[in-house]
């Protein structure tokens, strides 16, 4: 189920500005300013870049993949606050942000939050963050405080030599995705100082569900040409629709319709990561401005699938043009780190997520954790080759034993 699930990574979290800015009938909402909307855009534009990287980076092209831009985004955005110079200044570049000040971005982040969990009562949608901080680490204050209350993280510091800390911050994890991803960590780096975690959770009915009844087993060509037989569900009726000669593509809607599913199905002609490496900002709202004008009758089959995926994106976010920000060389975050002594960079960004599908709807999780580490903590020595060790006593100096470990 590669052909068509290799696209549907782009409606896992991530609403395109039309739907984000549409009006709602709720006055309770807040309304959606146009600093809204630009930081909204520019992280569209961010996912209209990363999703191609990631999608070139996957070594299988067989694999299905998904990511969360949105968690991502906002990930990021909170290691942004404490960004100076030109690590600042690469990271807006790759995040889209222009001109956009720090207070902007956190607050049309928050707003746009708050607007996602609210915009239809029948859709869930949930957004989590936090920030863990090793014992031995000074975070400045002023830091603490603009994730305290901008993103509405919670903070706790923990000692990360000890191993309950990891099953701390993956029981958080576990906890704000609804058991859908259980860790999104394997294990703390001993050099691990700061984590800032967005976790995204989804639930989803479809406005027209599905007939189980109605789902039989059919065929599906995945892309190394393997055929096998899925559960595919149908259903007829007035669906939005639009396509090129290369594509076909279907919203479905859920809840009361501020939420959708974008399916994008390639040609048969059209290798879908060409397809992918092809998508852009500009491309993509061209498509959207089509989809008020041409709703229509379709019978439409659609498989039922569940998967997850995790990717490490530093090389990803490297390739786009974020590097200041992983060098311990030149990274600046000193708007973070109270301890000029104790300067800091990003030296991993786990991403993880899960989506299943069925007849009702659609469930998705994802978290995203920008982990921090000491850009210099002495030097490394490594004991991966044959030694020789030796047994003494101090005061005299006496070799008591001598060895050598040629293998082990």
């Amino acid at each position: 189920m590669k052909h068509l699930l290799h696209v549907l990574c782009i409606i896992s979290l991530m609403l395109s500005a039309w739907q984000c800015t549409s009006p709602s009938d709720d006055t309770s909402l807040p309304k959606i300013t146009v600093l809204e909307k630009q930081v909204g855009e520019a992280g569209n534009s961010f996912a209209m870049k990363l999703f191609p990287a990631v999608n070139a980076f996957e070594k299988d092209k067989n694999a299905n993949l998904m990511i969360s831009p949105l968690s991502i985004s906002v990930a990021l955005s909170m290691a942004y606050n404490g960004a100076k110079g030109e690590t600042q200044e690469a990271m807006a570049d790759v995040m889209a942000f222009g001109d956009l000040s720090v207070e902007d971005v956190n607050t049309a982040c928050r707003n746009l939050i708050d607007y996602l969990q609210r915009t239809d009562p029948k859709v869930l949608f949930e957004a989590a963050n936090s920030m863990w901080i090793d014992q031995t680490f000074l975070v400045k204050e002023d830091f603490k405080d603009v994730i305290e209350e901008a993103y509405q993280a919670t903070v706790s510091t923990l000692d990360f030599r000890q191993p309950e800390a990891l099953d701390i911050i993956n029981g958080w994890v576990k906890d704000k995705t609804h058991d859908k991803i259980e860790k999104i960590l394997d294990r703390i780096p001993y050099d691990a100082v700061l984590y800032l975690i967005n976790a995204l959770y989804f639930k989803g009915t479809w406005t027209y569900e599905f007939d189980p009844d109605l789902t039989e087993k059919m065929d599906f060509t995945s892309y190394d040409g393997t055929v096998s037989s899925v559960d595919m569900m149908v259903q007829k009726g007035e669906f939005l629709t639009f396509g090129t000669e290369t594509f076909q593509a279907v919203d479905l809607p859920y809840g009361k319709g501020k939420y959708s599913m974008t399916i994008i199905l390639p040609s048969p002609e059209t290798d879908i990561n060409t397809f992918i490496a092809d998508m852009d900002q500009t491309s993509w709202n061209e498509w959207f401005s089509l989809i008020p004008d041409n709703t229509r009758e379709l019978e439409l089959y659609l498989p039922r699938f569940t998967f997850d995926y995790s990717i490490k994106l530093r090389d990803v976010l490297i390739a786009l043009g974020m590097g200041n920000a992983f060098n311990p060389d030149i990274a600046d975050f000193s708007g973070i780190n109270a301890d000029p002594y104790q300067p800091v960079c990003i030296s991993e960004v786990y991403h993880n997520t899960y989506i299943q599908v069925n007849e009702e709807g659609t469930e998705a999780a994802a978290v995203t954790a920008v982990e921090f580490s000491y850009t210099s903590v002495g030097p490394v020595m490594t004991i991966n080759r044959p030694f020789i060790f030796a047994i003494r006593e101090s005061d005299t100096g006496t070799i008591v034993f001598m060895g050598k470990v040629a293998a082990l």
